[in-house]
């Protein structure tokens, strides 16, 4: 189960800021809007109230988690690359979480296994390690479409960001022609 503190850490990551930083008295407004953003995800991916999420987020009032929350619901119906900066950051929480579900399956050793000697090791392969490598592939096509989303929208700040190789990658997996990107 994912707590508000991985939440912490994953968003202040996505932002580039510290997790003391989203709960600290800090009001610039890329680090409130960051903090939304954690009480926002922090609701989705956990069972935690909005009184323990402000207790966590630096003893915040559940008022204040509950008008981020709101501010978020706002922007994610208007701004696509927000909606997409979220779906990437509850995917990969949940990512974390599923690959922590498989318990004592390594499923990047199988992988590397698998690649170095694919006809020995892959009859020998669990399972368990073929579901979990079927699940973190699928997890993984899902972030890098978001990721192409994002780059092809309109912000060029965010595609600058992550730069035009995820685009190119992407067709061509697709076989397709690499569409131009902002840079």
């Amino acid at each position: 189960m994912t707590t508000v503190g991985e939440v912490i850490r994953a968003t202040a990551a996505a932002f580039g800021l510290s997790p003391r930083a989203l709960v600290a008295p800090d009001s610039r407004a890329e680090v409130v809007l960051a903090r939304h953003v954690a009480f926002y995800v922090a609701r989705a991916a956990t069972e935690a109230s909005s009184v323990a999420i402000g207790r966590a987020m630096g003893d915040r009032d559940h008022s204040t988690v509950i008008s981020g929350i709101r501010r978020i619901e706002r922007e994610i119906e208007t701004d696509r690359s927000m909606a997409a900066m979220i779906a990437a950051l509850t995917q990969a929480l949940e990512y974390r979480e599923t690959i922590e579900a498989f318990g004592e399956v390594d499923v990047l050793g199988a992988a590397q296994r698998i690649a170095l000697h694919p006809q020995r090791e892959a009859i020998g392969a669990s399972v368990m390690e073929i579901a979990g490598m079927a699940k973190v592939l699928l997890d993984l096509w899902e972030i890098a479409c978001m990721a192409e989303e994002m780059c092809t929208a309109d912000d060029a700040g965010i595609a600058a960001a992550l730069g035009r190789g995820i685009v190119q990658e992407m067709a061509a997996l697709r076989g397709t022609e690499t569409r131009e990107t902002p840079t």
